[in-house]
């Protein structure tokens, strides 16, 4: 891995005999993240304390903060090292706010002023570019290569303002990594089948598509921006979209829907194993064949409110859902029914093959 440090000068706040000699902040992607510092007083030191904050979507402001244990001396050298691995993993571009406060045995304290630090993926040569609220970051493939895949990511979000009435609220980066080893690479804890993964509290999304592989990446990264979307429109601090909305609307953020999704739905009918609205609530089943029926269900019935009531009602249905309503309630407030009776009416549309997916 490459280690990425930054040498910053330090300003403190408070007149004591207590000295701060510069600052490091050293990212090794994607795993740790250290800091260090030099203490030098007049009398000895006896706490030495790191206070890091990491941007992002939070409806609170969250400040951790280290206590290093240090025998009382007049120099102190301070190292902490943050295990990314115990936090998820952050994505490129994340920035972390760090300051130090040190008090000796007289009580004097001094603080340093917050300093940033970016946790870049600096094992790569990135281009990016951008367009609007969207920056595309790449390092394998060339200029049409990237533009290609950010004309995707354009194009999602314009789908899913005709489609559902929503857009992007606040930027976002999308970091296109060579391919999926690279990918997981730059991941904790990423299973094998790990193709793309969005950050929602970051706005940010981390993919892997190989050059030759820009169609089925188009299609990736719609639907990542698809989730973006949602989050940045619903996200609150009482409870989760519901599977079925938040996938269906990533799925159709996506230019197409895929053959195996439109067979599984048929196929689905014609067998008697459609999934009830209420099971789609919860996370999708591992099984390969069921969850492709999740996914295509779950787009099916947002595409059958979309049209069967308007996209203003998705779009209005999300921003309630930022308030903390639950979902039957949510449902009854915007349609005035629950997700049962939203069953009833999508089962019918399919028997009459006008849902969408059946027609």
């Amino acid at each position: 891995m490459v280690a990425a440090a930054v040498m910053v000068p330090l300003r403190v706040a408070g007149d004591s005999g207590i000295r701060l000699v510069g600052s490091t902040a050293s990212v090794d992607f994607p795993l740790r993240l250290t800091f260090s510092t030099e203490a030098i007083a007049s009398q000895p030191v006896r706490d030495v304390r790191l206070h890091y904050r990491v941007a992002r979507r939070s409806f609170v402001d969250v400040i951790s903060e280290v206590k290093l244990e240090y025998p009382p001396s007049t120099r102190v050298n301070a190292q902490y090292t943050l295990d990314m691995r115990r936090v998820g993993g952050y994505p490129p571009g994340t920035a972390v706010y760090f300051w130090w406060t040190v008090t000796d045995v007289m009580g004097d304290t001094t603080q340093s002023e917050a300093q940033r630090v970016t946790v870049n993926d600096d094992r790569y040569a990135w281009q990016d570019v951008s367009q609007g609220m969207i920056t595309l970051h790449w390092y394998r493939g060339n200029r049409a290569f990237g533009n290609r895949l950010l004309v995707a990511a354009e194009e999602a979000v314009l789908r899913l303002t005709r489609d559902a009435g929503t857009t992007l609220e606040e930027p976002i980066d999308i970091y296109v990594y060579g391919d999926s080893q690279d990918l997981r690479g730059a991941m904790v804890f990423a299973n094998e089948w790990t193709g793309g993964r969005a950050y929602p509290d970051f706005d940010a999304i981390v993919i892997g598509i190989a050059p030759r592989d820009v169609a089925w990446g188009e299609n990736a990264v719609a639907h990542e921006i698809g989730h973006l979307v949602v989050h940045q429109l619903s996200d609150n601090p009482f409870i989760f979209l519901p599977i079925w909305l938040n996938e269906g609307l990533a799925m159709t953020a996506q230019p197409n829907i895929e053959r195996d999704s439109v067979q599984a739905l048929l196929n689905a009918r014609d067998e008697g194993t459609l999934q009830s609205v209420r099971s789609l609530s919860s996370p999708f089943s591992a099984d390969s064949t069921t969850v492709t029926l999740s996914y295509a269900q779950s787009w099916s019935v947002v595409q059958y409110l979309s049209q069967e009531y308007g996209q203003d009602r998705i779009n209005q249905m999300l921003r309630r859902f930022s308030q903390g309503i639950g979902y039957d309630a949510l449902l009854l407030e915007v349609y005035g029914f629950d997700r049962d009776e939203l069953d009833r009416r999508w089962r019918a549309a399919v028997a009459a093959g006008t849902a969408p997916g059946f027609d």
